[in-house]
């Protein structure tokens, strides 16, 4: 089989020039943490959801409100007490604007953006246009995206997020540790490093589907797809 080393070097190039981007839902209130990020076609964003939050994508337009191409995490019910984070591949470089849908969180200014411009549709643009919402909206169900622990995420984008896979949340927001006692609530530092833990999934990458998380994985698979 012949291969084209100056296809492949540029190919490597794209992988290891692709960034993982952690984002935190609702941690120290209602907010996104970072609130804007600038992330590059290929890039994965990880949605580190605390309780009792959400993210949904919507368009500067209308703030606070899904559309059809509107990806969608879910419940934070559904992240088994925030052990799982929600994973986005970026398809392109044009500013994508999200926020939470519970209650009125979106309308008290719990938006965020990413590739937002400097001027004009800004940011503080979106959250000014957000108070005047009736209602914030979510789709039915998941959409987009995945919700992968962090072991998972390992394997798939070589990176960790920030928190271990072992703690979760109890009922009032506080961290709990696998042996059930409770720990402050911490942001993004430490890092999933259960022993053998790659091994046991390297299943993760067959519940990907198409148009979700790819990432830099997907960037792998599209490598080997070229040259086979």
């Amino acid at each position: 089989m012949h291969i084209n080393r100056a296809l492949l070097a540029a190919a490597v190039a794209t992988v290891a020039n692709s960034e993982v981007h952690t984002v935190d839902v609702g941690e120290g209130g209602l907010k996104f943490e970072p609130q804007t990020l600038n992330p590059k076609k290929g890039d994965t964003v990880i949605f580190h959801l605390y309780p009792r939050h959400n993210v949904v994508s919507g368009s500067f337009d209308k703030p606070c409100e899904f559309n059809d191409d509107s990806w969608f995490s879910g419940p934070f019910d559904q992240t088994d007490n925030g052990k799982k984070k929600y994973v986005v591949n970026v398809t392109s470089e044009e500013p994508v604007w999200y926020y939470c849908a519970v209650q009125r969180h979106c309308q008290n200014g719990m938006v965020g953006a990413w590739n937002a411009p400097s001027s004009g549709n800004t940011i503080n643009a979106y959250a000014n246009a957000a108070q005047n919402v009736g209602q914030a909206s979510t789709p039915q169900s998941i959409k987009g995206g995945e919700l992968f622990e962090d072991e998972q995420i390992a394997s798939l984008t070589g990176s960790s997020p920030s928190a271990t896979q072992s703690e979760g949340f109890n009922s009032t927001g506080a961290t709990t540790t696998a042996s059930g006692s409770q720990a402050p609530s911490r942001s993004s530092n430490a890092s999933a490093t259960e022993s053998g833990a790659l091994a046991s999934n390297t299943g993760a990458a067959d519940s990907l589907h198409a148009g979700s998380v790819t990432g830099i994985f997907g960037v792998v698979i599209g490598i080997a797809a070229w040259f086979l």
